[in-house]
Order: C-alpha cells, then structure tokens, then sequence
C-alpha cells in the first residue's frame, strides 16, 4: 500500500509540474502578444468604407470579348505572316555542328573510352550493363546498398538494341576515383572506368 501512495504522489507531481508549465507557457505568450507592435493602419476600415468599396465591383466581363463574337479569318487579300522554315535537330559540339537524324539519334552514343590517364573530362565507373530495366535497376539498388550513388542511363546500339548502363559518378578528381574503386574491389564489384569528353 505504501508504494501505491508513492507512485500516486509521483504521479500527481507530474501532473501538477506539466499544468504549471503549460499555464505559464500560455501566461508568457500573451505577455509577448502584448507587448508587440500593432499595425495602425488595420483598424482604419469602418463599415460603411467596407460597403462602399464593395458596391465598385470590378467588372471582368467588360475587359474580356465575349465568347460569342467571333474573329473572321483574314481574307485572301490580307497578308499573312511569314512561315519560317523549320530546322532539322542539331547538336552544337566543339569544333562542328552534328545534325541528327532518327537513325543517328537511336545509334547515339557519346564517345566513352576506356581511361588510363586522368585529365579534364569527367569520368564515370560503370559497374554493368544490362538488356533489362528492371536487372539494372536491382543492380543500382545494390550499390545504394553499399553506399555508392549510382544512376541508369539507357543507351542504343546500331542495332537499336537497348543497353541499361549502371553507373556510379561523375568523377573529376582522382582521389574521388581511387575511392569509389577500393569500396568497389572491396565488395568484389567488377567495373569498368569511363572517360566521357565534351
């Protein structure tokens, strides 16, 4: 009985330090209320200024043309505006202007070369590449798994055959690199570094 009464009056202080709390809690808001600066201009409004403002209504239907009229279309005699010429897809690339056909687009790839040397380019880690979506991505799950931000990127071949490149980067610095290759090895993930230019 006597640890009943204990836990009792625990509880009880508790209740009784949470109320004090919350009253004073509320006591220091509307002190702080108070004590703000009031904007003058808020209470200049007076009932009748209100009602005299809103007869004014402002009238959209005397800006806009009625949806009845029409426009007649110009005549033959009127001139029309000139058609420009519509110019086939390009890609500016230092040093030329590659125009893009259908076939050229589906062959599309950037010029990726296998890097010994580390220069100006960016440089990518592709861990796999893969005919299906969902392979690749249960790869890149994998790396995110690891710790390793990895990305799909799709690409087609001559052929239009579709292959789904799992890759880890941009790299621009070799210290970067050298990281990303040790967790790689030491998880026994096999990679391929990709030098990716202009």
């Amino acid at each position: 009985m006597a640890s009943d009464a204990k836990k009792e009056s625990h509880g009880n202080r508790l209740f009784v330090l949470a109320l004090g709390l919350l009253v004073g809690f509320v006591i220091g808001f509307v002190v702080l209320l108070s004590r703000l600066p009031m904007d003058l201009n808020l209470g200049d409004y007076g009932a009748n200024e209100v009602s005299a403002e809103m007869t004014g209504r402002y009238q959209f239907y005397n800006l806009l043309p009625s949806e009845t009229e029409r426009q007649a279309p110009p005549s033959a005699g009127e001139a029309l505006p000139q058609a420009r010429p519509i110019t086939p897809a390009t890609r500016v690339v230092p040093g030329s202007v590659q125009s893009l056909s259908a076939r050229s687009l589906a062959a599309e790839s950037y010029a990726e070369i296998p890097a010994n040397s580390i220069g100006q380019e960016s440089y990518y880690l592709q861990v796999g590449n893969y005919r299906r979506a969902d392979e690749a991505e249960q790869s890149r799950a994998a790396l995110l798994l690891h710790g390793l931000e990895a990305f799909v990127v799709v690409r087609h071949d001559v052929n239009g055959v579709a292959g789904h490149r799992v890759r880890i980067g941009p790299f621009f610095e070799q210290a970067r690199i050298n990281t990303a290759k040790e967790r790689l090895k030491r998880k026994g993930i096999n990679y391929k570094l990709i030098r990716v230019t202009g």
